[in-house]
């Protein structure tokens, strides 16, 4: 997630190496940055009132943590 949010942030932010897209599709890539961003931000574990951090899994419509297959 992280590097897909590096990749969105270098586009959105006019980095010369991605000066072939257009102006729609860095549009685009602006709404999907604030849209992962704000998924990282409604995911992050609170405890005791605490942000504390992330789990490894999270429930695909919820949002929720879950737990992790079974190997």
């Amino acid at each position: 997630m992280t590097h897909v949010l590096e990749l969105l942030h270098a586009i959105a932010s006019d980095d010369a190496q991605f000066s072939f897209l257009d102006a729609e599709i860095r549009g685009q890539v602006r709404t999907a940055l604030a849209a992962g961003i704000g998924c990282v931000l409604k995911t992050q574990i609170i405890q005791n009132g605490n942000k504390t951090g992330w789990c490894s899994q999270f429930a695909a419509l919820t949002l929720e943590p879950s737990s992790a297959r079974k190997m």
